[in-house]
């Protein structure tokens, strides 16, 4: 009965395949009150990370399956816009919260001016989607 519904799905995309996130955009979309969305996002250049076959192994029976080239590309093809993005590096700091990071990440602490760490700070977070 609502008219501007907002869907939440933590924790569910990166265990979905493209296609099963393609088709749970288009059924969400064929529903005019299902106004926002709200989904993780992962860049691209982590997923050999979260390939590791080590990992994989670790997650055998829930494993990542949604790894396209344009994260954001798979919900505009269905009529989802981002309305808004937070990166939980960003946030992290913001709040005085940083985000887990690997042992050896801290080697490149004096480096964090940098291109690369400005790329690290935008590499997992939130999207806020709208239908359009």
């Amino acid at each position: 009965r609502g008219k501007k519904i907002f869907v939440i799905t933590e924790g569910v995309i990166p265990y979905l395949s493209i296609e099963q996130v393609t088709e749970l955009a288009g059924d969400l979309k064929a529903r005019p009150s299902f106004f926002f969305w709200t989904a993780e996002y992962l860049a691209p250049f982590v997923y050999p990370y979260l390939k590791n076959p080590r990992r994989m192994a670790r997650m055998k029976n829930a494993p990542f399956l949604f790894f396209p080239d344009d994260w954001l590309g798979v919900f505009a093809a269905s009529g989802w816009g981002v309305k808004e993005m937070r990166y939980l590096p960003e946030v992290g700091i913001t709040i005085n919260r940083h985000a887990p990071k690997p042992w050896w990440a801290f080697l490149f602490f004096p480096f964090r001016h940098t291109e690369w760490a400005r790329k690290y700070l935008r590499m997992s977070g939130y999207v806020l989607f709208r239908s359009h």
